[in-house]
């Protein structure tokens, strides 16, 4: 700022009338003002030499505004003091982009020529020279102002004089569900509230209801947190589940849905089957428990076929009949990116188990298949064991409480045998028996694949025991058996007389021909040391102690001899478990081995006749 003493004194008193700012351009710069007289202003403008032009603005200078000082410090009149010899001050604003400094170049012709560094220097000397006695104050103002857009000073069309308010937007949904809650009638759930902004809500057994579920869905619609949503056993029914399903359709950070036990039925069912036609993001969808019946089989049948993301798809404890189980054989055929389907705890049958296997021969991405407690039986037990052989990509497979049965399990062992994808097996609490366990120990010797061998609940004999044993300690293989582990009832103390029975029933005698034998006299009786030596010759399995007891048992008159006539046998062995029949001699064991294999002859061809009805059929 460059100012006369008179004008220094001036500034000292309150003159009022501020000068106008001017907007030479759109941001605010640093300014220095210069006062002089009004014949050094005209020298500057070359007004007093009109052939000199003396005003040499330096590049870096973007506009020139010159006031008189009257319009910057006031009215000039009502002033105490007044400029002498009628000068007029006037104020020059520069305005450069440089905040620090502003520069004023003022040469001659002759310096016109000179390189723009040296004018810099000759031009602020010949001003000095100019200004002559005035005093000379110079300030820096910039630092009044900073370097930012500040267009508050200026008033220019292109501006508003009012701020918008900023809009937050919710990602979590938590106002619009607190919102619809309110409308809809029920209390928000804090819990809820508390954890939309978290990537996992669960919420099991929290009563939501069907009114309670529409808000929390619709609260989701623009939610980007939540990718695990969990509300199992809430009650929501039709219409809470055609909302979460509306939802996610347009959701797409929710990855894992666990909607089990809520009552959805056949509508809620059809809106998840036709969300997974459009939804791209869902991997796991948990449906369990819903009353879905084999209405909604060809709806998900269909989903499984357009669907490329889902991975794990849960349809246990429902109503699914053959009829669903062939529906749902004909999608996992198709599916291209399914891991695992769990179907138990259905009412699938012999065909839809046929079905289910089957489809085991097209697909190519199933790891894990659970249809436990549906009852395929031997039936379904052949058509797995025959498209089993094939598969090379299922890992996983339960086929616990099936109502497979020796002739089931001698085909899957085979298949076992051939198959070298499986690592767990599960064939728990199905009546096999110990030959069908040995089928099985026999194919998982030769499956170097398999880690779990499931056989819970199947009682087996001390041979097949062992043979369990001695697998798992040869192979590292985990097998779960029903036989000696865990608690076991004490066993019932045996009689010597039912020993005695069970004597001759393995032998296939009558009691009658032993005392014969015994007799050598034909006396009709026998002592007690005849007895005891003549059935210890028989091969009789029996303590010195027990033959007592029993000889005990006999002897009724307490005479030291055993009256054998036919009715005092009878007499003798009616309360015990010997039957009559056998004390007489009337009765025949039937040839127990020869008749069990012409019966497991028959089931067999009965069974294959049944697989291949139903193989045709689906």
């Amino acid at each position: 700022v460059v100012k006369t003493k008179n004008e220094l004194q001036k500034k000292n008193n309150d003159v009022s009338g501020p000068s106008q700012p001017t907007k030479p351009f759109s941001r605010t710069v640093p300014k220095t003002e210069i006062l002089i007289d009004s014949n050094t202003l005209n020298d500057i403008h070359g007004r007093n030499n009109e052939n000199a032009n003396d005003v040499k603005i330096l590049n870096n200078i973007n506009s020139i505004q010159v006031k008189p000082a009257q319009e910057i410090n006031g009215n000039h009149e009502n002033s105490t003091q007044k400029i002498e010899n009628k000068q007029a001050e006037k104020e020059i604003i520069l305005t450069d982009e440089n905040q620090k400094s502003v520069k004023w170049a003022w040469s001659s012709e002759e310096e016109k020529k000179e390189e723009n560094g040296k004018q810099e220097a000759s031009s602020t000397d010949h001003l000095t020279s100019v200004l002559g006695n005035m005093k000379v104050e110079i300030e820096d103002i910039g630092n009044k102002y900073d370097d930012s857009d500040d267009s508050d000073d200026w008033d220019t069309d292109l501006e508003e004089d009012f701020k918008v308010p900023a809009v937050i937007y919710d990602n979590t949904g938590a106002d619009e569900y607190v919102k619809l809650c309110k409308q809809y009638g029920v209390t928000p759930v804090s819990y809820l509230l508390r954890h939309l902004h978290e990537p996992a809500i669960i919420m099991k057994h929290h009563g939501l209801g069907p009114k309670g579920a529409i808000p929390l869905a619709y609260a989701l619609l623009n939610n980007t947190k939540v990718e695990r949503l969990i509300v199992a056993d809430n009650y929501i029914k039709e219409d809470g589940a055609k909302a979460l399903a509306e939802i996610l359709q347009e959701n797409m950070y929710i990855r894992e849905l666990n909607i089990s036990d809520n009552f959805i039925g056949a509508e809620g069912a059809n809106a998840f089957a036709k969300t997974l036609l459009v939804n791209t993001t869902l991997r796991t969808l948990i449906i369990k428990g819903n009353h879905i019946t084999d209405r909604n089989a060809a709806a998900f049948a269909g989903a499984l076929k357009a669907n490329t993301t889902l991975s794990y798809l849960d349809l246990s404890h429902n109503e699914f009949g053959e009829l669903g189980a062939i529906s749902l054989a004909n999608g996992i055929a198709d599916n291209g990116n399914l891991d695992v389907m769990d179907l138990s705890w259905n009412s699938i049958r012999g065909r839809g188990g046929v079905a289910l296997a089957k489809s085991l021969r097209l697909n190519t991405t199933l790891v894990s298949l659970n249809i436990a407690w549906n009852g395929i039986s031997d039936v379904g037990a052949f058509a797995l064991a025959k498209f089993l052989r094939k598969n090379t990509t299922l890992q996983r497979l339960d086929i616990s409480n099936n109502r497979i049965g020796e002739i089931g399990a001698v085909k899957l062992g085979k298949c076992l045998a051939v198959n070298n994808a499986l690592s767990h097996f599960k064939i728990s609490t199905n009546p096999i028996g110990n030959k069908g366990v040995e089928a099985i120990l026999s194919g998982a010797k030769s499956n170097e694949a398999l880690k779990v061998l499931g056989l819970e609940e199947i009682t087996v004999s001390r041979k097949v025991h062992d043979e369990i044993e001695e697998l798992m300690e040869v192979r590292n293989i985990k097998i779960f058996h029903g036989g000696k582990g865990g608690y076991q009832k004490p066993m019932k103390q045996v009689t010597p007389m039912e020993l005695l029975d069970e004597f001759v029933k393995l032998n296939r005698w009558r009691l009658i021909d032993i005392f014969v034998r015994l007799d050598k006299d034909k006396s009709g009786d026998l002592s007690k040391d005849e007895l005891k030596c003549g059935l210890k010759e028989t091969g009789l399995e029996m303590s010195s102690k027990q033959l007592d007891v029993l000889i005990d048992y006999l002897d009724k008159n307490k005479d030291n001899k055993i009256q054998y006539s036919s009715y005092t046998i009878t007499e003798l062995f009616s309360s015990s478990s010997m039957s009559s029949e056998l004390i007489e001699g009337k009765f025949l064991l039937v040839k127990e081995r020869r008749l069990s294999a012409r019966m497991s002859r028959s089931r067999t061809a009965s069974i294959n006749q049944q697989f291949k009805v139903a193989e045709r059929s689906t």
